[in-house]
């Protein structure tokens, strides 16, 4: 039986099965296109290479002071490994010297620019339906954008950190705030790579990923199994750059595409409930 669904892109005329039905189609697309491998495999062996500068001259580890009074010693990291410390927190930073923090802030700009300008290809080659039409599509506009985006929105958490590390019991609430502030802007990032301004951007994906939450949220827990990947060893961050890139821009893109609007009037399209 047919009727007809508010908003939903007539590209999507199965309806796409949601986050789950965007993971296997964005993976689908990577896997038949491995070029749109390399921006991740490039940004991965840049993170290797920053991360191997930062292990040859460590920041010198400090106690760090809440206002609580009690300190954290970051001399017991929770994982042992190596790969700890070159991810020193922000607070462990606090009175250093300028020339590690300046040396910090570069390198974070390198790998942080790096990761966003890869995502940005691969958003704009899927949307093109291949590498190169995506590349030709990009302009340095929405790829400042998209690198602006992707560095904002890690400031906006700066002030939740620091709440939580001063009052840890908030480390819960926090967390689900983050989570369901990702989940609702899940596509701003796309949409952004394909040229819209961050304010329309945000606005749009808050709007369009309204009912998504619990799925989105499932699919960030997955993505932080992956993200464990950072602790093998010397190619650890390159690795968990595409193992956690690839599904998350992919899942992200075409997700983005499904719940883009038509440009008829009432934006909907008709579906046959029998062909879901």
């Amino acid at each position: 039986m047919p009727y007809r669904v508010p908003g939903m892109s007539a590209r999507d005329e199965t309806l796409g099965g949601g986050v789950t039905g965007a993971l296997s189609h964005g993976t689908s697309v990577f896997l038949s296109r491995p070029a749109l491998f390399v921006p991740f495999l490039v940004a991965g062996l840049v993170i290797v290479g920053v991360e191997q500068a930062m292990l040859t001259d460590p920041v010198p580890v400090t106690t760090a002071q809440s206002v609580t009074g009690s300190g954290v010693d970051l001399k017991l990291p929770i994982v042992p490994v190596e790969q700890r410390r070159v991810t020193t927190p922000p607070t462990a930073l606090w009175g250093l010297k300028l020339r590690w923090l300046a040396e910090r802030a570069l390198f974070a700009a390198a790998t942080t620019g790096t990761t966003a300008l890869a995502g940005a290809v691969a958003v704009t080659g899927m949307y093109e339906g291949g590498l190169r039409p995506g590349i030709r599509s990009l302009d340095a506009s929405s790829a400042a954008r998209a690198i602006g985006y992707v560095v904002g929105f890690g400031l906006a958490l700066l002030p939740v950190y620091v709440l939580v590390w001063t009052a840890p019991l908030l480390v819960v609430p926090a967390f689900l705030l983050i989570l369901f502030g990702a989940a609702r802007l899940f596509v701003a990032f796309p949409l952004v790579a394909r040229g819209e301004s961050i304010t329309a951007a945000v606005r749009k994906s808050w709007d369009r990923m309204a009912g998504y939450g619990i799925s989105i949220g499932l699919l960030f827990v997955a993505l932080g199994v992956f993200g464990l990947s950072r602790q093998f060893g010397f190619f650890g961050g390159g690795l968990a750059t595409v193992l956690v890139g690839v599904p998350q821009i992919a899942t992200m893109t075409v997700l983005a595409f499904w719940t883009e609007p038509t440009d008829e009037p009432g934006g909907s399209v008709t579906v046959d409930t029998d062909d879901i």
